[in-house]
C-alpha cells in the first residue's frame, strides 16, 4: 500500500489532490459502501484500521467536512489509530505542522484542521465525561477502532452526532475491530443483518476477512500462530471467529446448533418455568418442555424491566401456565419469598406473596450453588456427535434446544461470561468462579429452573435425591422413550 507523498512546495494553498492507494478486496469494499453504519471486522493484520484511517482521510480531503477518530483509551489512539493516520499522510506528530495540506495542528487538544477547511479531532472513549464531550458536536463521519472495546452507549452518543444538518457530504460511522462474542456489534452489524438480508446496501454493512488475506503475510505466519495461541485465540484474533471468546460461560453453545424454528409444544412435553425478578434490571420468565428423546426445548420467555408483579403476572398468564387444570412449576430466586417491598413489618409483603395474590404460585428455587447449574447446564449444551437431531436432521444432537422466538435466552448464552483478572494478576490470584452479573437474567431464570426441577425428579427405578451432576444424569437417561411413566419429570 502506498504512502500518502508529501510534495515540496513553498507556500500552502487551499487546493488539495485525491490521495492515492492501493487497497486489498475487503479494503475496497469498506472504503466504497454507502450503508450509513459501515463495520470491518475479522483476524488481525487484515488492513482494517488503515482502511478506516484512509476512508476518513479521503473525504476531508475531497470535501470541506468535519470527522473523528476514536479509540477506547488515550494512550491506545496516540499509539495506534493516530500514529497510522499520520503515517498515511506521509508524516508524524512533529512534522505534520509543515505538512502542504495542513494549516493547523494542536497537540494539546488533538485538533487538525486542513487548508481547504476540513477538521478532524482524535478523541478517546474511555469514561463517561469523554462521551459527554461529544455531545455539543455535530460530525459528518466518525471512525471507532477497535470498537469491541468501547460500549454501545458510546456508540449510540455518537450515532446522535451525525445527520443533523442535510448536506451532500457522506456521512457516515465506520467501526474496525476484533470479534469478541456475541455483544452488541454482532447484535447490530452481523446477527439482525442476516436475519434481514443485507448484504451491504441496508442500514448495517459487515465486512469479515480473516488474517490469511493480507497478501503481505510471511510465510508460514499461520502455522506459527496455530501452534503458539489457545484454540480460542486462534478462531478469534486470526479466523476471525464471532463464536469464541475469553471467560465465556457456555463456550460450547453455538446459534447454529443450538437454536431451531420455533413450533407448537405439546401440553404434555410442558415441564415449568424459571424465574428471574428485577426492576431496573429486567423480570425473567423462560418456559422449559422436555419432549419424547429427552431434549429440553425452550420455548418461550418474558423479559421486561420497570414493571410490577401485577403486570408481568396478566402477560405470563396470558402466554400460558396451566395444563390439564394445573399451573407449571414456576422455580425462581429464593430470595423473592424473603424480599420484602414495604419496611411496615404489618403490611409487608413478598415478591413471590405478591405474585401469589394475582394467581401466580413461585416455588423458591434450589439452594445450591450457582455453579452446579451451570456445570449442569453446561454439559446438557455439550453435542453428542453420534445422535442426529430429530428437528433438524444434523448429524450431533444436544440436549437442549432453544427456539428462535426466545430472543433475549439467545442473546444472553452468547453474552454469559465469567469474571476475569485485570493484566497482572495472574501470577498472584486465582480465576474467580463468578459471572459478570449482565446479560444474566434469562440464565438465572434457566439456573433456577434446571437445579430445582432436577432435584425433584424421582423415577422408579432411582429414589431420592441425586448427589451430584453425573447422578442425576444417570437419573435422567436420555433413552428413556414415550409411554413409560418417568419419561418426563412429575
Amino acid at each position: 500500500m502506498k504512502r500518502f507523498k508529501r510534495k515540496p512546495v513553498k507556500e500552502k494553498t487551499s487546493s488539495v489532490e485525491p490521495i492515492k492507494y492501493n487497497l486489498w478486496p475487503h479494503q475496497q469494499t469498506f472504503f466504497q459502501s454507502k450503508s450509513p453504519y459501515i463495520a470491518f471486522y475479522g483476524g488481525v493484520d487484515n488492513g482494517k484500521t488503515v482502511a478506516l484511517c484512509l476512508r476518513g482521510l479521503a473525504q476531508l480531503l475531497e470535501h470541506k467536512c468535519l470527522g473523528c477518530l476514536c479509540r477506547a483509551t488515550y494512550p491506545e489512539l496516540e499509539d495506534t489509530t493516530r500514529r497510522i493516520f499520520f503515517d498515511i499522510m506521509g508524516c508524524d506528530e512533529v512534522s505534520v505542522r509543515s505538512h502542504p495540506y495542513v494549516i493547523k495542528w494542536d497537540a494539546t487538544k488533538n485538533f487538525m484542521r486542513l487548508v481547504n477547511g476540513s477538521e478532524i479531532r482524535f478523541r478517546h472513549l474511555g469514561d463517561e465525561n469523554a462521551i459527554k464531550a461529544f455531545l455539543s458536536s455535530h460530525y459528518d463521519w466518525v471512525g471507532i477502532d477497535q470498537a469491541e472495546e468501547v460500549s454501545e452507549s458510546a456508540f449510540t452518543h455518537l450515532s446522535h452526532r451525525i445527520g443533523r444538518v442535510k448536506t451532500d457530504i457522506p456521512q457516515w460511522i465506520g467501526l474496525v475491530g476484533n470479534p469478541a462474542g456475541h455483544e452488541w456489534i454482532w447484535e447490530r452489524f452481523k446477527r439482525n443483518a442476516d436475519m434481514n438480508g443485507f448484504s451491504g446496501g441496508g442500514l448495517y454493512h459487515l465486512i469479515e476477512a480473516e488474517t490469511g488475506t493480507n497478501p503481505l503475510l510471511g510465510d508460514g505466519y499461520i502455522e506459527r500462530e496455530r501452534a503458539t495461541l489457545s484454540r480460542n485465540e486462534f478462531q478469534r484474533f486470526i479466523l476471525g471467529s464471532w463464536d469464541t471468546f475469553y471467560g465465556r460461560v457456555y463456550d460450547n453453545y453455538s446459534e447454529a446448533t443450538h437454536v431451531i424454528e420455533p413450533f407448537p409444544i405439546p401440553d404434555e412435553w410442558k415441564a415449568g418455568v424459571g424465574w428471574d425478578y428485577g426492576w431496573t434490571n429486567p423480570t425473567a420468565f423462560v418456559w422449559v418442555a422436555v419432549d419424547y428423546y429427552g431434549i429440553y426445548h425452550i420455548y418461550q420467555e418474558h423479559v421486561e424491566s420497570e414493571k410490577p408483579p401485577i403486570w408481568h403476572a396478566e402477560r405470563v398468564k396470558a402466554y400460558g401456565i396451566d395444563v390439564n387444570g394445573s399451573q407449571l412449576p414456576i422455580y425462581g430466586d429464593p430470595s423473592g419469598g424473603n424480599r420484602t417491598l414495604n419496611r411496615d413489618e404489618e403490611s409487608a409483603q413478598t415478591l413471590m406473596g405478591l405474585y401469589s395474590e394475582c394467581g401466580i404460585d413461585i416455588q423458591p428455587g434450589s439452594h445450591r450453588d450457582k455453579l452446579f447449574g451451570i456445570n449442569l447446564i453446561h454439559q446438557l449444551l455439550d453435542v453428542d456427535e453420534l445422535r442426529t437431531n430429530p428437528y433438524t436432521n444434523r448429524r450431533g444432537c444436544p440436549r437442549i434446544l432453544i427456539h428462535r422466538s426466545c430472543e433475549n435466552t439467545i442473546k444472553e448464552l452468547g453474552l454469559y461470561r465469567w469474571e476475569v483478572l485485570r493484566p497482572g494478576q495472574e501470577l498472584t490470584k486465582p480465576h474467580p468462579d463468578r459471572v459478570v452479573k449482565v446479560n444474566d437474567h434469562c440464565m438465572d431464570a434457566l439456573n433456577y429452573f434446571f437445579m430445582s426441577y432436577l432435584r425433584n425428579y424421582k423415577p422408579e427405578e432411582k429414589k431420592g435425591m441425586p448427589s451430584d451432576i453425573e447422578d442425576l444424569f444417570k437419573a435422567f437417561d436420555i433413552k428413556r422413550l414415550k409411554g413409560k411413566k418417568d419419561w418426563r419429570f412429575a
